[in-house]
């Protein structure tokens, strides 16, 4: 009785312990099955997240087409408005700038009839030719030619000073104003030795007031306040600035050098005693004497004192 307890004991044991081993080894299985499928959707997701990648950056061709569509529809061709070009020394130049017009400070003024030259030299062949009062924008100076402007060409006049004069372009207002100013001083006063408005070194005189002139002073104090120009305080000195004007070629806002009753048997710039300034219409614009400031005619009493013409600017 007791053998056969012990039987079946060792029995149920033996049936308690291939159980255990069946049931572990199939939770192994299971979990070794469920790491693979881990594993798996691991992999599926790192595929997945590189196609879109490669999505964002490779498009496939249906994709790379409606890009390009796109592209086209929004590129536009901007009109070409500026070109740039580049000078002898390589500087860009835009093609707005080369069609700026060119700007010029003075002009060359024939005095007589004056020959247009391509090199400076007589040598150089003849462009044309200008008459006395015909200008050309000036662009320097060679030896004894201008180098000037003509028809939109580099050219070369004779700069010898009987046949040309280098001129302000805006030569004229700036006299028209210097004579405005003369104008308006009608009647001040004459005073031998009038306070100056500049010294020699055309500096400023603080002293200057304006309430009298005497004939250099007054033609200083136009020139100075309506054309910014600089002339010496006396007569004779003054005479020694500008060009030399011919009687025959005389105009508005030319300033004429006089000798005076008492310089006239003095020799050279000492006969000058007197200076006025010619404002056409044969008229001249001074200050002497009893009356100071007016306006006279240039009458053979006046040009029979006349020494020298300057044109100023």
């Amino acid at each position: 009785m007791w053998w056969d307890m012990k039987k079946i004991f060792v029995f149920v044991c033996l049936i308690v312990i291939s159980c255990t081993m069946l049931f572990g080894c199939k939770d192994e299985k299971v979990r070794e099955l469920d790491g693979i499928k881990a594993a798996d959707n691991e992999i599926d997701e790192s595929v997945a997240e590189t196609s879109c990648a490669e999505d964002e950056t490779v498009p496939d061709e249906d994709k790379a087409e409606d890009i390009e569509r796109a592209e086209e529809a929004e590129f536009v061709v901007e009109p070409i408005d500026e070109i740039e070009d580049e000078t002898e020394d390589g500087t860009k130049l835009r093609d707005e700038e080369k069609q700026k017009p060119e700007k010029f400070t003075y002009n060359v003024q024939a005095l007589v009839s004056l020959n247009v030259r391509d090199k400076a030299g007589t040598d150089g062949k003849v462009l044309g030719t200008l008459n006395a009062g015909d200008k050309l924008p000036y662009y320097t100076k060679c030896n004894n030619w201008y180098e000037v402007k003509y028809k939109d060409a580099h050219a070369y006049v004779s700069a010898n000073t009987q046949y040309s004069q280098k001129v302000d372009v805006d030569a004229q207002d700036k006299i028209e104003k210097a004579i405005s100013v003369g104008l308006t001083l009608l009647g001040t006063p004459y005073e031998y030795g009038a306070t100056r408005v500049i010294d020699y070194n055309f500096n400023r005189i603080k002293s200057f007031t304006g309430r009298t002139f005497d004939c250099s002073s007054f033609v200083q104090y136009c020139f100075y306040t309506g054309a910014g120009i600089n002339l010496y305080g006396d007569s004779r000195t003054m005479s020694k600035q500008g060009v030399t004007v011919k009687s025959e070629n005389i105009k508005r806002g030319d300033v004429i050098f006089m000798t005076s009753t008492a310089r006239q048997y003095k020799t050279g710039i000492e006969r000058i005693g007197h200076v006025a300034i010619y404002i056409g219409d044969n008229k001249i614009l001074h200050t002497f004497g009893t009356g100071g400031v007016r306006v006279q005619d240039y009458s053979s009493f006046w040009k029979g004192r006349t020494i020298v013409i300057k044109r100023m600017l």
